[in-house]
């Protein structure tokens, strides 16, 4: 039973594009193979803000959600923030972080922005913590494009 819900829960997850941004790559790469086993197909990951900003800018790049590490060198996940609003398509965020009052804080100046937060993720990022964050979304996307 417990098998057959993750299948049917991580069919629309393939359909979905992630951008994971965090400075640790080993971090990065758990965050990849999480993604990856609860069903992603598309996962992409930056080492930093600035990195991140770059893939937005450049206007084919398209993503439904970004998870963000905050404390990062040269453009941190709040820098990262006012970019996520600018991108041609509007992009779901998820913030993680070691500090519980500095997730707080980001995921009230994002929606202070108008970007949607699917919410925080106290570090160590688990894929049971990550999958309650993106189900939701999923959910509100409704049945893929084309399903009858």
């Amino acid at each position: 039973m417990n098998e057959q819900r993750k299948l049917e829960g991580s069919m629309g997850l393939n359909e979905l594009r992630f951008l994971v941004v965090e400075d640790h790559a080993f971090q990065r790469t758990l965050l990849e193979q999480m993604l990856r086993t609860l069903g992603a197909a598309q996962v992409a990951s930056v080492a930093n803000g600035k990195e991140a900003m770059k893939l937005l800018r450049a206007g084919d790049a398209h993503f439904d959600i970004v998870i963000t590490d905050l404390m990062m060198p040269e453009v941190d996940g709040i820098e990262l923030i006012p970019m996520l609003k600018k991108s041609a398509h509007p992009v779901a965020l998820v913030l993680a972080s070691v500090d519980q009052a500095s997730l707080e804080m980001a995921a009230v100046i994002a929606r202070g922005q108008g970007v949607r937060v699917l919410g925080t993720i106290p570090k160590p990022v688990t894929p049971e913590k990550l999958r309650a964050l993106v189900d939701p979304y999923l959910a509100d996307r409704g049945p893929a494009a084309g399903s009858p």
